[in-house]
């Protein structure tokens, strides 16, 4: 914790009361500011001050979360703007907090004068300053509020129920009136991938329960037929509590609830309603073991394609899903398995060939539909199959005796390696759960099927569900007979949710997954039998924007294949390394990048894991105390550096307003070189820009930076479309590549074409670029993640480099290590790619031993 935040409460509820009180002091004062001045701008300040302060009185729990993040950031915002000018005092001395909290009363008056000199100063600066916080309310404000009416909806049309669980008798009920009226009148048996008798069913699967004044809700998809002609159905399905209040289903003309009565659905005549193509929900409702058709009509929710649905067996093999998806797919499933656990829908397997996934309809120029990880279905079926996929084994010679779990533990290390598990046939049922168990407790321990997946707390839950002890204290013995054992399901389904259900909810909470359930990027297909997937030690990222045409979204896939590679291999290295250190290094490896800011509001920049990482901020083409990025091409290098070097704290001088201004910024530029340099101790300077000639100006400025530093700093800047590019390591992208001088230095390329990456928070996702400004911030993070490979090289039990690798931080031992882990493309330039450079760690240090002592 800094020094500067000592005066803002840290509690979540102390800082809420704090910002309250802070926006309704700086209200009045800006409005009695913009009353004496006759100040527009004063007067929107008030106003919005107001608001935001009444947004915060009006939230409830659910959201306390996200506003106390939020709150923090304008309460930073308006500590600054007590001061103005100046920097803001330490702690508790800052204007606004003496003016919040005072501990005395000439405190209360001093630092009400000097936040209102502040503000009035404020006010007469410089225009988009004061644009830019008006937003940064207004947006406060809205997406509260925003949140908060959707809120109110989900309240009033399913709140959630507590427990988070359906009641036994709601599951039974489920079960025993579709399977009632599952009957088909209308020849769906000829469908070939259908039961016969049977309309396909799809029950939702969802990380949890929906419930209402209408009583628990269900998402159901039912398939009309023809297939060739036919459709998906989507039903939104209540079954009704009996302790709940009756409604009145008679036959009468009295009104009912909004004003109509329902219509009993009679055996046999669900096939009309779901043959009949409505363009909205059917809405029905299950009450005393009843269907009924509710009069209200519903929007369509589940927009799916005709096609039939995959299974998850298909899935694997034909698409690509990142660790990410994965794990939310994983807690989904088991979550639904472990609410369903007593009930009839266990009578059916739950394995890769039950568990189904539909093509949605997309509004983008995507004609093949769309997959989603995040929506898996159960394909129902009503067969009488309990001595299939029974709950316990009593026979001789089984190691685990309990099939139902087995299958979802099989299930959840089929989509863990990314591949379904060749199916067996054996002659007996014993032989079958013995062979699948030893199967899985292979694969949780070998070591290779874990490369890309590195969750211990994952792997070490799956590991006590596979152990027959766990569960066995869920059964009791009530004589000396083999079957003497009785069981109680309520008791293991409870151990299920303490050693599988419970880590994993933690674990997506933790990585931050746990608020994109339903909101993922969907999955593309595989065009590589191998699966590279997210980092595990930071949130997924953000989408990339599709809209681009066929070519560039192909190349932006590349792109982002590349790259998680890289991530993928740097996270292995650096976990491997990281558990036979024995001390850590005294710190992180520091970056600064020198481009047009960053905007602390983009998507990507929202996880805590990530906007911590940020140590530093300086504005030299303004006077902005907080990150503001008006071009987005800052954010944007900015999270690649991050991306690539997922450890290094980062550091961002904001050197220019735009692309257009770099030109005239050289004299931000060497004092943002200073800063980094002298106050930040920065390893790596990244600069994604270049000029047409050297600036002397800046040549001084980096001379000057290497004595201060003795030679171990690393300066990264993009090539120029004549190549000049000072002291520094140019950096040119793979296919925008300017001519390079022959009698000049070495330059390097690597990926730089259509990059996915963060953008300001007005877009949706991240933006791919091309160029040689994102092959810099790339080739500058490859550099900070080889320096962080060093340091944990350094601190190994056997001493694994030797002190020449130190020559790693100066230019000389930089461009040797490059020239080792890059491919020569011919006019003095070479392709810089680590992934084959990035084996063992073993192999690694010996590759940076090799360079350095060249």
């Amino acid at each position: 914790m800094s020094r500067r935040d000592e005066g803002i409460p840290h509690s979540s509820d102390d800082l809420l009361k704090f910002a309250q009180d802070a926006f309704d002091k700086t209200s009045t004062l800006a409005a009695d500011i913009g009353v004496k001045e006759v100040s527009v701008t004063a007067l929107r300040l008030a106003a919005e001050l107001r608001i935001a302060k009444m947004t915060i009185e009006t939230a409830d729990d659910a959201h306390f979360t996200k506003l106390e993040k939020r709150s923090r950031k304008l309460v930073k915002h308006l500590e600054r703007i007590c001061c103005w000018p100046n920097a803001p005092a330490y702690g508790s001395q800052s204007n606004l907090c003496k003016l919040v909290r005072p501990d005395l009363m000439e405190d209360a008056l001093g630092s009400e004068v000097g936040a209102r000199s502040g503000i009035t100063e404020f006010l007469r600066g410089p225009d988009w300053i004061q644009k830019d916080l008006l937003k940064r309310l207004k947006r406060f404000s809205k997406d509260s509020q925003a949140r908060a009416a959707t809120n109110d909806r989900n309240n009033i049309q399913a709140s959630r129920a507590a427990p988070n669980e359906y009641p036994r008798e709601v599951n039974a009920t489920l079960y025993n009136v579709l399977r009632c009226h599952s009957a088909c009148a209308c020849g769906a048996n000829q469908q070939p991938d259908c039961k016969q008798g049977t309309h396909a069913t799809r029950l939702r699967l969802q990380a949890d329960i929906v419930r209402s004044k209408e009583g628990f809700g269900f998402d159901i998809l039912m398939h009309s037929w023809p297939k060739s002609k036919g459709h998906w159905q989507d039903i939104q399905l209540r079954v009704k509590m009996k302790s709940q209040k009756r409604a009145r289903y008679n036959y009468d003309t009295t009104p009912v609830d909004d004003g109509q009565r329902p219509k009993l659905v009679e055996f046999g005549s669900l096939c009309n309603l779901i043959n009949t193509r409505l363009w909205s929900r059917l809405n029905l409702q299950i009450h005393d073991s009843q269907l009924y058709h509710l009069w209200e009509g519903v929007p369509l929710q589940q927009r799916v394609r005709s096609d039939p649905s995959l299974p998850l067996r298909v899935i694997l093999d034909t698409y690509r899903l990142s660790n990410k998806m994965k794990l939310i797919l994983c807690y989904i499933i088991a979550r639904s398995f472990w609410q369903y656990y007593d009930s009839p829908w266990m009578s059916t397997a739950w394995s890769n060939e039950s568990i189904h996934f539909l093509l949605e309809t997309s509004t983008t120029s995507q004609p093949e539909g769309l997959l989603y990880a995040s929506k898996p279905y159960f394909a129902i079926t009503f067969e009488n199959s309990e001595q299939y996929f029974q709950e316990y084994c009593d026979s001789y010679s089984v190691i685990f005796r309990y099939p139902r779990i087995l299958a979802l533990c099989t299930l959840l290390l089929e989509i863990m390696r990314g591949q379904a598990f060749e199916p067996d046939s054996f002659d007996t049922a014993e032989a079958r759960i013995n062979a699948r168990w030893d199967l899985a407790i292979r694969t949780l321990e070998d070591p290779s099927q874990w490369n890309n997946f590195e969750y211990t707390d994952f792997r070490s839950a799956l590991g006590k569900s596979l152990m027959s002890k766990t569960f066995d204290v869920a059964s009791a013995r009530t004589g000396s007979g083999r079957n003497d054992l009785k069981h109680d399901l309520g008791h293991r389904r409870t151990i299920l949710y303490d050693v599988l259900i419970e880590p994993l909810h933690n674990l997506l909470n933790f990585l931050g997954f746990e608020d994109a359930l339903d909101c993922i990027e969907p999955m593309r297909p595989s065009e590589r039998g191998r699966y590279y997937s997210d980092p595990p030690s930071v949130p997924g990222v953000p989408k990339p924007c599709t809209s681009v045409t066929s070519a560039e979204s192909k190349d932006t896939r590349a792109s982002v294949d590349w790259v998680e590679e890289i991530v993928e291999l740097n996270t292995r290295v650096c976990n491997s390394a990281t558990h036979t250190a024995l001390k850590p290094h005294p710190r992180p490896v520091r970056v600064a990048v020198l481009d047009s800011g960053y905007d602390e509001d983009s998507s990507f920049f929202l996880p805590l894991v990530r906007s911590r990482r940020v140590e530093g901020w300086k504005d030299f083409a303004g006077d902005s105390a907080c990150p503001i990025d008006e071009n987005g091409h800052g954010t944007h290098t900015v999270a690649l550096v991050m991306k690539m070097a997922p450890t290094a704290e980062i550091y961002v001088a904001r050197i220019a307003r735009d692309r257009d201004s770099m030109s005239k910024a050289p004299h931000a530029i060497c004092q943002a070189i200073k800063w980094a340099t002298e106050e930040c101790k920065v390893d790596i300077i990244s600069m994604s820009f270049g000029f047409e000639s050297d600036i002397n100006e800046i040549s001084m400025a980096i001379r000057e930076a290497e004595l201060y530093k003795r030679g171990n700093i690393l300066f990264f800047a993009a090539a120029s479309n004549s190549g000049e590019t000072g002291e520094s390591c140019s950096q040119r992208a793979t296919t925008l590549n300017p001519p390079v001088d022959t009698h000049g230095p070495t330059v390097f390329g690597t990926l730089g074409s259509n990059v996915s990456s963060a953008w300001l928070s007005n877009v949706d996702g991240e933006v791919a670029k091309s160029g040689s400004s994102v092959a810099t911030a790339i080739a500058a993070g490859i550099a900070a993640m080889m320096l962080t490979c060093a340091d944990l090289g350094f601190a190994q039990p056997e001493p694994k480099l030797p002190p020449e690798v130190e020559r790693l931080w100066t230019r000389r031992g930089m461009l040797s290590l490059f020239l080792k882990m890059s491919e020569h493309m011919g006019n003095k330039c070479q392709f810089l790619t680590p992934s084959q450079f990035l084996g063992s760690p073993d192999g690694l240090w010996a590759g940076i031993i090799d360079a350095c002592r060249r």
